[in-house]
C-alpha cells in the first residue's frame, strides 16, 4: 500500500527532513532504520495523505480491534528500541493501546507511552516486549507486527493515522534497576521530555554501547558483576546519570561525593532551582516534592546544576544535582514529568549527546505544529525564533523552550475562547495547607487572588483528625480559623477538604490505635492493604460525621470530600462487615470471604451492600452539613469514570440524584484537552449541566504527565461552552502559581 506525500505543515516538514536526512548517520544522536512506509496492505486499513488510517468502531462487547503489518527480514540487528509514529482521534478513551511483535511464532506484548490526537513519535524499548512467560522477544526475528486499540467497556470508534515504523539504535538506557516506582518515574520523565532511550538489563553488560546510562536507583553495595562491566562502560566514555543513591562505586566512577541522608525538618522541599548559568539560561522552577534527600556535593571539575530552595523561593545551598565530566547525580529520584522538569532533564542530556537536539526539536515541533502554522500568531516574534533555527539548523536546543513560551502565549486567548459563567468556580487543592506559616499563607493568597482564583480546598483532615495547628497567638502556624479570615481578605473561599476513610498520612499513633479497636478495612486475601476505616462500623461514621460537623464551625465556605469510597472492589470482610451484612440483606454465607468477593455467589449483593455504605456516610455527612447554623456548601472528589467509581463504591450518580452534594469534582486529569472533553461529555451523560454544580479537576500536577498553561486553557475552554460551574487546579504548588496561572490570566478571561 503506497501513500502520497504527507500533508504537513511546512515548518515541521523542513524539520522532519532535516533530522531524517542526518538520522542515518547518528546525526540525530540515535540511528533508525526505516520498517514502513511503504505499507504493505493490511485488511482494515486504508491509505492517506498521512500514511496509512486504521478505523475502527467498536461496539460494547468487542474487546478490541487489532491490525496485522507483515515485517519482512525481521528488525535490524542493533536496534534497541521501536519507534511509533502516529495520531489518534476517537469518541471516547480506550482502555489502552498495544503493540505486538510475532517472533519466531510467539507473540509479544509492549504498552507505549501515550498516543492522542497530536502527532507523536512515541518509543517502546524492545525489552518492553515480553510473552506469557516474561520472556525478553528476539526481534531479529520480527515476523508480524500487531497493534490493537482496546475497548473501555462502551461503544467507541475512532481512527489512528500511523505515519511510520522505524527501529531505533539509542545512545541513551534505562537501566532495568531499582523499585518498579522509581523506574516508572524515570521511564515517564523521558517519555513525556522526549528523550529516546532503550531499556538495559541489570546486569549492565552492555552499558559501553550508550552515551548516556540511567540509574533510577542503584544499589549501595553492588557485586562484582555489576561493577566491572560500569567500570569498563566508564572507560569508553559512558556517562552515568544517578537517582538518590550514596553507591561508593558511582562515587568512584562519576567523581562526585555523596553527602548523608537527609531529612527535612521544617516541612518538605518542594521545588529546585536550575543553574541558569550552567544551563544555557534554563532558569524555570522544577516542582518536585520530598520530604528527605542523598544530597550530591561538588568537588574537582563537578559543579552544582540545580538547588532545593528554601522556604521564601530562594535557591539554598543542598545541591539538587550534581554534574562531572563522567555524568550526573541526583540528590533524589526523578522528579514527576511537569514541563520544567523535561527541559531540565533535556538540558542534562545535551551536555553527553549534543546531537540529541535534533530529536528534542522533532517532538516539540510535532505537538505545537498547529500553533506554529497559525495565522495570526499568538506570539509571531517567537515563531519566527523557531522557524529561524530550523532552518539553519542552529540552536535546535532552544526549540522546546521557545515552543513552551509559545504556548504559554497563546493560553490566554484559549481560555477566553468560551464565556465564563457568572460566579464562576476556580479553585484549587492544597496539600499543604496546613504547613504553611501565616505569612507564607498571606503571599500566597495574594498570587491566587491577582491570577482569579476564588476558591481553595485546604487539606484539613484525615480520617477525621485534624491537620491545622489550634489557635495560638504566639505560634507561626496557621489555624483553620486564622486562614478563613486571611483569605476572606483576599477574596478567596475556604473549602474544608477531608480525606474520609483512608488514611494515608495519619500519624502512626492514630492509625495503631484504630487498629487495636478492630476499626480498620480488613481487605480479601490478595487486594490492597493500606489502612483505611471501615465504613460498616458505627464508630466510625459517628466520628466522621462530627468531624464534618466541626469543620463546619471553623466558618468555611465549604466541606470537601475526598477518598470517600474503598480501596478496592472487594471493600471489607472483617467481622463487623459481615454482620452488618447479614443483618441487612437476611443472606448466610458459609465460606467467608469467599461467597462475597470475586465470583462468589454473594458477591454482587456484597458489592450493592458495600457501596450502599458509603452512600449511608455521604447522605450522614450530608444531613450534619446542612443542619449546622451556617449553610456552607458540601463537594465531594470522584473518579470521573463512573464505572471505575461504582467498582469502588462510589456512587456519585445517585449521591447528585437524592440531592446529598452542592459540588461535583470529576477528577478528570488527562493530559490531551480531547481527552478531557470526552470524558465531560461522559460525565454529563449522567449529571446534565444545570442539576449541580460541576467543577471538574485538571490535573497540573497529578502523578501522570499533568497539562501545561495551554493544554489547562483548552480544559477551560470545554468547560465553559459546555456551561459548567468551574474548575479545579490538582494541586496548589510552584509551577501552578508562578508559571501555569500567570498565562492563563484567569480575571481578563472571565470578562
Amino acid at each position: 500500500m503506497k501513500t502520497t506525500e504527507r500533508i504537513i505543515g511546512p515548518l515541521l516538514a523542513l524539520a522532519l527532513a532535516a533530522a531524517e536526512a542526518t538520522a542515518e548517520t547518528s546525526g540525530a544522536g540515535y540511528e533508525t532504520f526505516p520498517v514502513f512506509p511503504p505499507f504493505p496492505d493490511v485488511a482494515g486499513a486504508t491509505g492517506s495523505p498521512q500514511g496509512v488510517g486504521l478505523d475502527f468502531n467498536l461496539s460494547a462487547t468487542q474487546s478490541r480491534a487489532f491490525w496485522d503489518f507483515p515485517v519482512n527480514g525481521g528488525l535490524p540487528i542493533g536496534a534497541t528500541s521501536l519507534e511509533i509514529e502516529a495520531s489518534l482521534v476517537a469518541d471516547a478513551i480506550p482502555a489502552g493501546i498495544s503493540i505486538h511483535l510475532r517472533s519466531g511464532g510467539v507473540w509479544y506484548d509492549a504498552t507505549p507511552p501515550g498516543l492522542d490526537g497530536a502527532r507523536r513519535r512515541v518509543g517502546v524499548p524492545l525489552r518492553r516486549f515480553r510473552d506469557a512467560a516474561g520472556a525478553v522477544c528476539d526481534a531479529t526475528r520480527t515476523e508480524v507486527l500487531r497493534i490493537s486499540i482496546w475497548s473501555p467497556g462502551r461503544p467507541m470508534s475512532g481512527r489512528l493515522d500511523l505515519h511510520a515504523v522505524r527501529a531505533r539504535a539509542d545512545v541513551v538506557a534505562i537501566a532495568e534497576l531499582g523499585e518498579p516506582v522509581f523506574l516508572d518515574r524515570c521511564r515517564a520523565l523521558f517519555d513525556r521530555a522526549g528523550i529516546p532511550y532503550a531499556d538495559l538489563d541489570a546486569s549492565l553488560q552492555d552499558a559501553g554501547a550508550f552515551e548516556i546510562v540511567v540509574f533510577p536507583q542503584f544499589p549501595a553495595n553492588p557485586g562484582i558483576g555489576t561493577a566491572q562491566p560500569l567500570r569498563n562502560a566508564s572507560r569508553k566514555g559512558t556517562a552515568f546519570f544517578a537517582f538518590y543513591t550514596a553507591s561508593p562505586l558511582l562515587s568512584e566512577v562519576l567523581g562526585i561525593n555523596p553527602g548523608e541522608w537527609l531529612q527535612a525538618s521544617s516541612g518538605p522541599w518542594t521545588a529546585i532551582a536550575p543553574d541558569a548559568k550552567r544551563l544555557g539560561g534554563f532558569a524555570e522552577i522544577v516542582p518536585h516534592e520530598t520530604g528527605n534527600l542523598i544530597p550530591p556535593y561538588e568537588g574537582p571539575g563537578a559543579y552544582a546544576a540545580g538547588h532545593w530552595l528554601e522556604r521564601g523561593g530562594r535557591a539554598g545551598r543542598i545541591p539538587a544535582c550534581v554534574v562531572s565530566d563522567r555524568g550526573a547525580w541526583f540528590a533524589h529520584i526523578a522528579p514527576h514529568p511537569t514541563r520544567p522538569a523535561c527541559e531540565w532533564m533535556r538540558r542534562l542530556c545535551l551536555k553527553f549527546s549534543p546531537d540529541l537536539a535534533k530529536a528534542f526539536a522533532v517532538s516539540a515541533l510535532m505537538e505545537d505544529e498547529a500553533l506554529l502554522e497559525a495565522r495570526p500568531s499568538p506570539a509571531p516574534g517567537l515563531a519566527e525564533a523557531v522557524r529561524e533555527a530550523v532552518a539553519r539548523r542552529s540552536k535546535l536546543e532552544e526549540v522546546p523552550l521557545l515552543c513552551a513560551a509559545l504556548r504559554d502565549a497563546a493560553a490566554a486567548s484559549a481560555a477566553a475562547s468560551a464565556a465564563a459563567p457568572s460566579n464562576e468556580w476556580r479553585c484549587v487543592w492544597d496539600t499543604r495547607a496546613p504547613g504553611r506559616t501565616v505569612a507564607s499563607w498571606r503571599a500566597t493568597l495574594d498570587k491566587l487572588a491577582d491570577h482569579g482564583v476564588n476558591a481553595v480546598f485546604a487539606f484539613a483532615q484525615i480520617g477525621g483528625s485534624p491537620r491545622f495547628a489550634p489557635p495560638s497567638p504566639s505560634s507561626s502556624a496557621i489555624s483553620l480559623e486564622r486562614l478563613v479570615s486571611e483569605a476572606a481578605k483576599a477574596g478567596v473561599a475556604v473549602h474544608a477538604w477531608m480525606q474520609v476513610l483512608a488514611l494515608e498520612g495519619a500519624d502512626r499513633a492514630t492509625i495503631a490505635a484504630l487498629q487495636a479497636e478492630d476499626r480498620l478495612v480488613v481487605a480479601p486475601p490478595g487486594s490492597g492493604g493500606a489502612p483505611w476505616l471501615c465504613p460498616d462500623q458505627a464508630a466510625n461514621r459517628q466520628m466522621l460525621v462530627a468531624a464534618a460537623s466541626q469543620l463546619v464551625a471553623h466558618g468555611v465556605a465549604g466541606v470537601h470530600l475526598d477518598y470517600i469510597r474503598l480501596e478496592n472492589p472487594g471493600g471489607c470482610v472483617c467481622k463487623a462487615s459481615r454482620a452488618a451484612f447479614e443483618k441487612q440483606t437476611g443472606l448466610k454465607p458459609e465460606a467467608w470471604p469467599d461467597d462475597v468477593v470475586g465470583e462468589g455467589r454473594f458477591a454482587r449483593d456484597y458489592q450493592a451492600f458495600q457501596t450502599e455504605s458509603v452512600t449511608a456516610l455521604v447522605r450522614d455527612i450530608a444531613d450534619a452539613v446542612r443542619g449546622a447554623t451556617n449553610r456552607v456548601a458540601l463537594s465531594a472528589a470522584v473518579f470521573p469514570d463512573r464505572r471505575t467509581a461504582l467498582r469502588l463504591h462510589q456512587d456519585w450518580p445517585g449521591w447528585v440524584s437524592a440531592g446529598w452534594i452542592d459540588v461535583l469534582c470529576p477528577m478528570n486529569y488527562e493530559l490531551d484537552p480531547a481527552w478531557f472533553e470526552v470524558r465531560l461529555d461522559e460525565i454529563l451523560e449522567v449529571v446534565p449541566a444545570g442539576r449541580v454544580a460541576v467543577v471538574p479537576g485538571i490535573g497540573t500536577h497529578a502523578s501522570v504527565p499533568g497539562p501545561d498553561a495551554l493544554a489547562a486553557a483548552r480544559q477551560i475552554a470545554a468547560c465553559r461552552r459546555r456551561g459548567l460551574a468551574g474548575f479545579s487546579f490538582f494541586y496548589l504548588d510552584d509551577l501552578l502559581l508562578e508559571s501555569i496561572l500567570p498565562a492563563l490570566k484567569l480575571d481578563d478571561s472571565a470578562r
